[in-house]
Formats: structure tokens, C-alpha cells, sequence
């Protein structure tokens, strides 16, 4: 118990010293304070430092932050006026065992640079918030789907996009082949019975 109270102390001292550095050397960048936690650090940027700060954050002796967990993204339709997405970039640190999360604000027809070039793991990452959000990712040379279907319409994950889709697949026997057609949302015949069982409970 001692040694992970320790730890944990050790901990917040480096997430103090890290966010310390961010605030004195990207003042200008940052927008809205630093949020710290025991596990990780969370900065909000704008759109253009994206890169800039995960190369920074990515060779930095002081951060280490090797690796790109996670990409995913919020769509807040109706929420704000002065945005539509909001996208997080989760970093970790081996050297530290920490995360820290970026955060930038999008409007509906905003593009981010791609990071392939810094992180692996961001070609797949990127594909599927694309797949999903249809944010595109400006110099990522693979950008197709990777979730949906071929010949996909729309962005499964934006709050105006129908629950049951535009498209749905189904086989037919005439053809003997799998086919798209548009969806069809009917309701079958129901019968209702008003009458309930407290009834019953009441004449016995």
C-alpha cells in the first residue's frame, strides 16, 4: 500500500512538472486551462499546432510520449454554435506510464493534417473517424473506409444521421445475389388489448 502511495505521489509530481512546461512554452497554443488528473494530462489546441505539438510532445525528452493510443471523435449537433466536432488524441508515455489528451475544436468542414508520419497507428485511427464523423485527414494516403461497407452513404456517427440508415442489404432470391436497396420502415399489423390483468384482480 506504501509503494503505490508513492508511486501514486510520484505520479503527480511529473504530471505537475509536464503541465508546468506546456503552460510556460505553449502559452499561445493552449486554449483554456490544463486539466490534470492521476493518470494524465488534457490540453485543448487549435487545429493548425496539431502536428507541431505532437512532434513536440512525441521527441521530447521531458515527455516521451511514444506512443498514439487513440483518435476518436464527438459530434455535438446542436450543442454549440461555435463548433460541430470535437476530436481527442490520446498519447501515452512508456517512460512515465501516463496519457496525455489533445483536444481540438471542428466546424463541419474542417480538415486536419494527417500524423502518419509521426505515429503508426494513425493511418487506421484516422480512417475510422473519417468512416464515422467524415472528418478528412488532409495527407493521409489511405483514406478509405475501413468500417462500413463499399459503396457507404453517409457518416454513421453524426447525431443527424437516420438510426436506421439510408441503405440496407438483403438477398435476393430472383437474382441470387446480395443487393442495396433504399431502407423501408414499415410497421406491421398489431392488435392491441386494452384490458389489464388488475382487472382480472378485481372481480376475483
Amino acid at each position: 500500500m506504501e509503494k503505490r502511495s508513492i508511486r501514486l505521489v510520484k505520479i503527480i509530481m511529473i504530471l505537475t512538472v509536464l503541465a508546468q512546461i506546456l503552460r510556460l512554452n505553449f502559452c499561445k497554443i493552449l486554449q483554456g486551462s490544463i486539466l490534470t488528473s492521476q493518470t494524465g494530462i488534457t490540453i485543448t489546441i487549435n487545429k493548425e499546432y496539431l502536428n507541431f505539438i505532437l512532434k513536440f510532445l512525441k521527441n521530447s525528452n521531458f515527455f516521451s510520449m511514444k506512443s498514439l493510443v487513440d483518435i476518436f471523435g464527438v459530434d455535438y449537433l446542436g450543442r454549440s454554435s461555435n463548433f460541430r466536432f470535437l476530436v481527442y488524441y490520446v498519447l501515452y508515455s512508456k517512460k512515465y506510464g501516463i496519457s496525455l489528451t489533445i483536444k481540438v475544436y471542428l466546424d463541419v468542414y474542417d480538415i486536419l493534417i494527417s500524423s502518419t508520419n509521426l505515429y503508426g497507428s494513425a493511418g487506421w485511427l484516422e480512417r475510422e473517424v473519417y468512416d464515422m464523423f467524415g472528418i478528412f485527414f488532409y495527407k493521409n494516403e489511405d483514406m478509405r473506409r475501413i468500417l462500413s461497407d463499399y459503396g457507404f452513404e453517409g457518416f454513421p456517427l453524426r447525431k443527424d444521421f437516420p438510426l436506421t440508415g439510408f441503405f440496407e442489404l438483403q438477398y435476393s432470391e430472383e437474382e441470387k445475389v446480395i443487393i442495396s436497396a433504399p431502407t423501408k420502415v414499415g410497421q406491421a399489423l398489431r392488435l392491441f388489448h386494452f384490458s389489464s390483468v388488475w382487472d382480472l384482480v378485481k372481480k376475483n
